[in-house]
């Protein structure tokens, strides 16, 4: 990886309880359903990884949500190639990834690794898309 990761001036910002990770996470959202909705978050480079999606031994997500800034990359190569690793990644862990790209590629795809959703590079869009296995979706509240 090119670059590590780290929190900046962590004494000065000491006081919004933000932390660092120790690893992988799976992340929760309450949705009326016992277990919730269980998702892997992934930020930017963590989604070329297989060992970043679940921690060891426990139950597959019920998708990844990747977040990354692929601003230095320009107009050039990189951003494909790194959205293209996102649809590997979710080939390979069986679950679908969410992809939100401030300059890069943003989309939604499949387990089968079909785009539902894509933006185009370097462009401002917004969508909106159903949580996969969500009791809610095709529902108003």
């Amino acid at each position: 990886i090119p670059f590590q990761r780290y929190i900046p001036l962590k004494p000065i910002a000491a006081f919004t309880g933000f932390e660092e990770g120790t690893g992988p996470q799976i992340q929760t959202i309450p949705d009326g359903t016992p277990n919730g909705l269980r998702y892997s978050p992934l930020v930017c480079y963590e989604v070329i990884f297989p060992g970043a999606v679940v921690p060891h031994g426990q139950p597959r997500p019920d998708f990844i949500v990747n977040v990354t800034n692929d601003g230095w990359y320009g107009d050039s190569a990189g951003p494909y190639q790194h959205f293209t690793q996102a649809v590997f990644r979710a080939v390979e862990e069986g679950v679908p990834v969410l992809r939100a790209a401030n300059t890069g590629i943003s989309a939604a795809i499949t387990p089968l690794g079909t785009v539902r959703y894509r933006s185009i590079l370097l462009s401002e869009t917004t969508g909106t898309l159903p949580l996969p296995g969500s009791p809610f979706v095709n529902q108003t509240p």
